[in-house]
């Protein structure tokens, strides 16, 4: 079988290029667009695309956000033909980019020391799996309008193409400064940026097959045919000429070879099917009116992206019975979700609670100790972590809990707040999630069980203690600290 989790162990090969993240578009993830809290906000955006590439290549200056909320003055533009967004000196690869925000919603707008912008003109780029921001603040709300839509077209039309010829040519521009020739040298360089890892015997042995000039040197053209002579993977091209029919694979020989491979029973139209999706996905010159077909390395793309998933579709997603009371099921759980590092002198964040929902973590824990001026505070006590505000963090379950998933969040709540700041996240808790917040009174009669996932959708369940007494508050830490195996705190 040849579907796209098989064919890593079934074909082991060392060209890797169709994973790395800079190509391999057809598995890139979709882009998330967060424009929660601003859903009914007017727009003022009117210009047609035309007039937006022109802004968008022109530039904007705009205010950086940096880490601990450092700011400072820089110049953001798109870069010709597109493929990148610079600000300052770096760039960002638009396909890179993940997600969009609209707001301050991310762990550098936390910690800025200035809330004098307006938070409908902060926006956020995140890549990288989360670990890379940049976060910058728009002098205008027409300003920013514009740069919403350009970034979100431009961002799904890179992450839509699977265009190597452009991929190449930005990749031979930076090695060779835009000279029109590359020497040895540079062609090493420029394969390992490729991702592309081959002997040094190999390339030299196909460099003289395609140096027409005998030069030692590589014009573009020339290094196009050595690229695609080096990644050529045997095993494939013999299962792409055991079925080809023409030069290209066509429905019915991608039904044989359904059939046949992978023990598939799909026919010609199923195929049809098939193949026009894949190709309307990863073809920008691909027409409904054109017969689909597959060559080479559109087969072999095929095999590696999703559309081939050697899992059923309806296996990806939840297929269980959730029916059940909720003590039926293995909870996806979180622990210490604030911090960012290490416990003694980390950084905590609303960051953290934002990215594990949408990873469909179901259970996350808030530390919550006495603050300054009546306002209950997060943080890991009687450590040097940083603290962040109680009603940030229930504000982020509120726009987040349910962005992952439908299923219900539990609040695990490890409460040392005097009774006074516990009346003040009650108070939060009921004006922040409203409805959202699973109470006794919205269960009807005695409970023998806990109501089942499915029953309690798009609800947030509170778990933990309240502490009145110096003695409870002594209790509560004793049975804490033989939970984690350590000594008792001191309660004072």
């Amino acid at each position: 079988m040849y579907h796209a989790r098989s064919l890593v162990t079934k074909f082991s090969s060392r060209v890797k290029l169709r994973d790395s993240q800079d190509i391999a578009k057809s598995n890139a993830h979709p882009l998330v667009v967060d424009n929660i809290g601003f859903e009914g906000l007017a727009s003022s955006f009117s210009l047609d695309k035309a007039h937006l590439i022109e802004v968008l290549k022109k530039g904007v200056s705009v205010i950086r956000i940096g880490k601990k909320g450092k700011m400072s003055s820089l110049n953001l533009f798109v870069q010709y033909p597109f493929t990148h967004i610079k600000y300052g000196r770096k760039l960002i690869l638009l396909s890179d980019v993940e997600e969009v925000r609209r707001g301050m919603k991310s762990r550098e707008f936390d910690t800025a020391k200035s809330t004098a912008y307006a938070a409908e003109m902060c926006l956020s780029l995140i890549w990288a799996k989360g670990e890379q921001t940049l976060n910058v603040v728009f002098p205008s709300a027409q300003m920013f309008d514009i740069w919403w839509r350009g970034f979100i077209d431009m961002i799904n039309a890179a992450k839509n193409a699977d265009d190597e010829d452009n991929y190449l040519a930005r990749k031979w521009e930076k090695v060779t400064g835009g000279r029109n020739e590359i020497d040895e040298k540079k062609l090493q360089l420029l394969l390992k940026k490729l991702n592309l890892r081959a002997p040094i015997k190999e390339v030299k042995q196909r460099l003289m097959e395609v140096d027409e000039n005998n030069n030692g040197k590589l014009d573009y053209e020339e290094m196009c045919i050595l690229f695609n002579k080096l990644r050529e993977r045997g095993e494939i091209r013999e299962i792409f000429d055991a079925y080809k029919m023409g030069g290209v694979v066509t429905p019915r020989d991608l039904s044989r070879f359904m059939r046949t491979e992978q023990g598939e029973d799909l026919d010609d139209a199923a195929c049809e099917g098939i193949m026009r999706h894949f190709l309307a996905l990863h073809d920008p010159q691909y027409q409904e009116a054109d017969a689909p077909k597959l060559s080479l390395a559109q087969f072999e793309s095929f095999l590696t992206t999703d559309i081939n998933h050697v899992s059923r579709s309806s296996s990806l997603g939840v297929h269980m019975d959730m029916t059940m009371p909720l003590t039926h099921y293995f909870i996806a759980s979180s622990h210490n979700t604030y911090l960012q590092a290490g416990q003694l002198k980390g950084l905590s964040s609303v960051e953290q609670y934002r990215t594990v929902f949408k990873l469909g973590c179901r259970c996350v824990e808030l530390d919550i100790w006495d603050g300054e001026d009546g306002e209950p505070i997060i943080t890991h006590g009687h450590t040097l972590t940083s603290k962040i505000p109680f009603h940030s963090v229930v504000q982020c379950v509120k726009d987040y809990a349910f962005v992952g998933s439908e299923y219900p969040v539990i609040l695990s709540l490890e409460n040392h707040c005097s009774r006074p700041q516990q009346a003040k996240m009650a108070q939060y808790f009921k004006d922040i999630l409203g409805d959202m917040l699973a109470t006794h009174s919205q269960q009807k009669g005695c409970m023998a069980a806990l109501p089942s996932p499915y029953e309690l959708r798009g609800k947030v369940l509170l778990k933990g203690k309240t502490i009145g007494t110096a003695s409870e508050e002594a209790a509560f830490e004793l049975e804490r600290a033989e939970e984690e195996g350590g000594k008792a705190d001191q309660v004072w």
